[in-house]
């Protein structure tokens, strides 16, 4: 599966990409586009966005489903992850 994020990652958002090749698609191809052209590139490519920024009505989806996947209580399969096994 493909996903999509803002180029230029940050060390805080290296951990999102991680975290899904990690748990939820170990076959994950990642996509670092400008953040304009996440939503574009998302729906040409069939990728997933994640932790873009909602900045009109037409990514708001995009971004609620992004949401959904970096919180603990989303639906991305890492809901009950506990790091130690404990």
């Amino acid at each position: 599966m493909k996903w999509v994020t803002r180029e230029n990652a940050a060390v805080d958002r290296i951990a999102c990409p991680w975290l899904i090749r990690r748990f939820v698609d170990p076959d994950a191809e990642f996509l670092f586009v400008a953040p304009e052209e996440v939503q574009q590139v998302a729906t040409r490519e069939g990728a997933t966005p994640f932790d873009v920024e909602e900045r009109s009505s037409a990514t708001s989806t995009a971004a609620a489903r992004s949401r959904a996947c970096s919180s603990s209580s989303g639906s991305c399969g890492i809901r009950h992850w506990r790091p130690w096994g404990g």
